[in-house]
């Protein structure tokens, strides 16, 4: 089920009352997790048994192994110093079949471990796929907000590999406050869902670990242009999301309207029915019964039987 985001506040306000940007903001997200440190905190909130000591940001486009192949376009792309690489997507707005989506861009980029003309000797570096997302997934516990997937034996549980990994973080279903949060993974999820709504920085993230964070993501360190540039941002999604919102408001009076309607017709069928029965019993002829009823030759036969 969708859950209207709760990271749309009303943006009229002056830009001296924002202290942090929305990090699930396309502009917000690489403001921050385009800085080393913070990458390396989210990542290792996501996959809690890696400990990452520095990544290598690569490009974010990638395109297959032949000209016409799908190209795959990540927010962030990077590996570790042991070549595992890690794709973080930011997906603001529902789409249909998004975790087949996912597989597509972790199996996209296995390929390009596999060029044409290279040597290739079934080695293979790991891919990991990292969601974050406002909205629920399909089929997922409505009391789970972080899911983690391997590929793992039915019934020993046995994990077939470690190259694979999916994680996704339903943001939407995260509703714990700040003093609540006892986890790394618990406070970078408040993190990610609360920041444009902070005044100040909670005291359960003042450990220095997240000091990065928090200066990355802080408004005022913007300059004037990157605010004034962040705020027509703002403004541009608002105006989406509230035609996105009238329109699904449009659909759903229409729809009620069609309901009516249909309603209407099926009750005036039921009706002319009734007054068909008393008719024949009456012994009137069925072109009599036609032509007062509206119903047809055929619909008067079946009510003969």
């Amino acid at each position: 089920m969708y859950r209207i985001p709760m990271f749309h506040y009303i943006i009229s306000c002056k830009m001296t009352n924002i202290k942090f940007v929305d990090v699930m903001s396309d502009e917000g997200f690489k403001r921050v997790f385009g800085v080393e440190e913070n990458m390396i905190l989210l990542l290792e909130a996501a996959f809690r048994d890696r400990k990452i000591r520095k990544v290598r940001y690569l490009d974010k486009e990638k395109f297959g192994l032949f000209k016409n192949s799908r190209r795959s376009i990540y927010d962030l792309h990077c590996e570790d110093e042991d070549g595992k690489k890690f794709i973080v997507e930011v997906q603001y707005k529902e789409v249909d079949n998004f975790i087949n989506r996912s597989i597509y861009y972790v199996s996209s980029c296995l390929q390009q471990q596999t060029r044409p003309g290279k040597e290739w000797d079934n080695q293979m570096k790991p891919v990991y796929f990292l969601a974050l997302t406002p909205f629920d997934l399909p089929g997922t516990p409505p009391d789970q907000w972080l899911h983690r997937f391997e590929l793992r034996e039915e019934k020993s549980g046995q994990c077939l590999t470690d190259n694979i990994r999916f994680v996704y973080v339903e943001l939407g279903k995260f509703n714990k406050k700040e003093g609540e949060l006892s986890t790394n993974e618990e406070r970078m999820a408040f993190f990610m869902k609360n920041a444009a709504f902070l005044e100040e920085r909670p005291m359960s993230m003042m450990l220095k670990m997240y000091d990065t964070l928090f200066s990355a993501a802080a408004f005022a360190g913007m300059t004037r242009k990157q605010q004034e540039d962040y705020m027509s941002w703002w403004r541009i999604r608002q105006d989406n999301y509230n035609a996105d919102r009238r329109a699904k408001r449009i659909a759903r009076e229409e729809g009620l309207a069609e309901g009516r309607a249909e309603g209407r017709a099926e009750g005036a069928r039921e009706q002319a029915v009734i007054i068909a029965s008393k008719m024949l019993e009456l012994g009137l002829s069925e072109e009599t019964i036609e032509q007062s009823t509206g119903l047809s030759a055929s619909e008067i036969k079946l009510l003969k039987k």
